[in-house]
């Protein structure tokens, strides 16, 4: 009977006086119109901090404000924020060698964790992959019986052949930062690191968040760099200077409000940034630089949360709760402008009621599972509504489990119940081809009716939302490198030395040893942290079971926890 019920309520709610009803129709015509502007090659695949990404801003305010949103706690509907835009090399660069000159870019880079600083050395050695291991899956030592104190190491990338070692895995030992933290353990004084010749010698560089710098200069040769390098003969004289910038840069959220009775707060959010003209380590497509418009990730996203605004906007009668509309800059540059709307809530952070995101939604038609709707499980009415729901007009695939790193997660992280809504994925996912002829504009519209639908229930539901944490979808599919969680979440936006934790997981290890909100994670084990990426690697190296000593700083006072996995 009260299944029946919750559908009952479902289909009246719409029609009846109470029901949020609005003169504007959302029509696939007015969807295809704006992923017209958002993918138009002139925005040039609206990169963060970018031109064109300011344009794609530009032009969803115009929507806002002529619709009638409110600009609340903004300035003129712009939340401004500051990131690191990039760390890039100077032309001050040398790299000598018993006086042959190397060119930067043509036969070495910088990797963006190295120094800043004149160098000189007499003495370099070659430490194979600059791995040492001494664990359960066995043991491995490339500098055995080699001093590298005050040294130019030599260390290729990648790892040695599981065949020969098929007992020790090398993956957790592997990665640019555990041979940096390995060798400056072994107190070497530089790295020059390269590709074996077996292997391409292009760099893969991750993102430029939360990077800290090392004291000592690390380079990458590349394979005309090692010819040059193999030719010098002992006694060595290689001297030079490293110097890498840091840029800044100012992103911007756009947000308009609709005015509720209360003002209790439902989010409705999409990231409208993308890739721009891609890079190695943001783009699947490996040809020549082309522009990636996102069309489905996220002008699809982006053209819904639009024409949710107006509709909201329009409204006959005042919606029960006000309704925050979001486009989120920086996601693609790891949820920027979602991490600071969070620490920097526009309206009242302790009255959001729910939050809805919807990233990569116009591939509809072809997706067998219809509209995936993830972490159903955030708060017991979700699930409620979703089990007892007959809804016909779209195929739906509710998840009670959350997964994927989209904006959403900022939210559930505050214990915020929290909906992601994503068509599926596809091959052109990340690449050039991600373009408007593929936009399924019908199926947005059904994707967004929905939401209407979802929010017009939500909105005459009365009931508190009490958050509930839902399981990582992908838990028992990452590979082995990480077998233990900590439970506590990374804060992006914060420069600090170290692991900055902006939310800790009830019952998890962090939570029993003690950590808080706020924590600055410095050591684990015995490995210094001194950003997000130190502690990956730190996390690797244990295992369910294993005690270690955490250092945190709180408050700037440092305390020494216990941490049980």
């Amino acid at each position: 009977m009260k299944k029946l019920l919750i559908i009952s309520i479902f289909f009246i709610l719409p029609i009846s006086s109470q029901a949020i009803e609005s003169q504007y129709t959302i029509t696939a015509d007015s969807i295809f119109k704006h992923i017209e502007v958002l993918a138009n090659d002139s925005l040039e695949g609206r990169e963060v901090g970018e031109p064109g990404e300011l344009k794609a801003a530009e032009y969803i305010r115009s929507v806002f404000k002529s619709a009638g949103l409110l600009s609340v706690g903004t300035d003129n509907y712009f939340q401004y924020y500051d990131f690191v835009k990039q760390i890039k090399a100077t032309k001050n660069n040398t790299f000598s060698i018993n006086g042959s000159n190397l060119i930067l870019h043509k036969d070495y880079t910088l990797l963006k964790q190295s120094a800043s600083t004149d160098f000189e050395f007499t003495k370099m050695i070659d430490v194979g992959y600059g791995i040492k291991i001494s664990d359960d899956s066995g043991s491995y030592n490339d500098y055995r019986g080699k001093d590298v104190k005050g040294k130019l190491l030599l260390i290729k990338k990648s790892e040695p052949d599981s065949k020969d070692y098929p007992h020790i895995d090398f993956d957790r030992y592997s990665s640019f930062t555990d041979k940096i933290n390995r060798a400056i353990k072994e107190k070497a004084r530089g790295i020059i690191f390269y590709a074996p010749e077996s292997q391409d010698d292009t760099l893969i560089e991750r993102g430029v968040i939360d990077i800290h710098t090392q004291d000592i200069p690390i380079f990458f040769f590349k394979k005309s760099g090692m010819e040059k390098l193999q030719q010098a003969k002992p006694p060595y004289t290689i001297t030079g200077t490293t110097e890498l910038v840091t840029i800044h840069d100012t992103a911007q959220n756009v947000i308009g409000i609709v005015k509720g009775e209360t003002d209790s707060t439902v989010i409705i959010g999409a990231h409208y940034d993308h890739l721009g003209w891609g890079t190695p380590a943001s783009s699947h497509y490996h040809g020549k630089p082309a522009i990636h418009n996102g069309a489905d990730d996220n002008a699809s996203g982006v053209a819904a949360l639009i024409e949710l605004a107006r509709k909201y906007a329009h409204t006959d009668i005042k919606p029960h709760y006000t309704m925050l509309f979001i486009a989120f800059s920086g996601e693609e540059a790891g949820l920027l402008g979602s991490s600071y709307f969070a620490k920097h809530m526009t309206v009242d952070s302790t009255k959001i009621r729910m939050m809805i995101n919807m990233d990569m939604i116009g591939r509809l038609k072809d997706q067998e599972k219809g509209l995936a709707i993830l972490d159903v499980g955030s708060t017991s009415e979700f699930t409620k509504f979703f089990d007892s729901l007959n809804y016909k007009e779209i195929k739906l695939t509710p998840s009670k489990s959350g997964y994927g790193a989209s904006d959403h997660t900022v939210f559930t992280a505050r214990r915020i119940p929290s909906l992601h809504l994503f068509t599926g994925a596809h091959k052109d996912y990340h690449r050039p081809s991600d373009d408007i002829d593929k936009i399924d504009a019908d199926g947005i519209v059904k994707v967004a009716t929905f939401v209407d639908s979802l929010l017009t229930y939500f909105d005459h539901l009365e009931k508190p939302l009490i958050f509930i944490k839902t399981k990582d979808a992908t838990r028992g599919k990452r590979k082995k490198k990480y077998s233990v969680t900590l439970g506590v979440i990374p804060d992006h936006v914060s420069d600090v030395q170290g692991f900055k934790i902006d939310g800790v997981t009830k019952d998890k290890p962090a939570d029993k040893a003690g950590m808080q909100k706020g924590d600055i994670l410095i050591q684990l084990g015995d490995i210094t942290i001194n950003d997000i990426y130190d502690y990956m690697n730190a996390l690797s190296k244990f295992k369910k079971g294993d005690t270690a000593k955490a250092v945190i700083n709180r408050n700037e006072k440092e305390i020494e926890l216990i941490v049980i996995f």
